[in-house]
């Protein structure tokens, strides 16, 4: 079964709305309800997966319970992109270092 990125942005877009992300859910729900070009072109965003200020990087570190879950659905988003070659430049980077973190305890 192909994997679902609306659902799992639906899922993230949930996280954020819980932490207060307002500008961030507002992207989510904009690529969620968009064609799939556009869909496609958020997944490989700088705002998702970049650097500082994206999803990735800047979301929800004032509550570490919904980090920690923000993380392990990065994670999951990032091997179904990389499984498909449908990728930021850091996807692979972020999806590693926040499973190494989880296994390593450090969050």
């Amino acid at each position: 079964m192909p994997f679902d990125y609306r659902q799992k942005l639906e899922e993230i877009r949930q996280l954020l709305d819980s932490g207060d992300e307002t500008a961030y859910v507002e992207l989510i729900e904009y690529a969620v309800g968009s064609d799939d070009e556009s869909l496609e072109e958020f997944l490989v965003s700088n705002e998702l997966w970049g650097g500082s200020g994206s999803i990735a990087d800047n979301c929800l570190h004032d509550n570490p319970a919904l980090r920690k879950r923000l993380m392990r659905s990065l994670i999951e988003l990032g091997a179904a992109q990389m499984a498909e070659q449908k990728v930021n430049a850091r996807t692979r980077m972020w999806a590693t270092t926040f499973q190494q973190w989880i296994d390593d305890d450090i969050v």
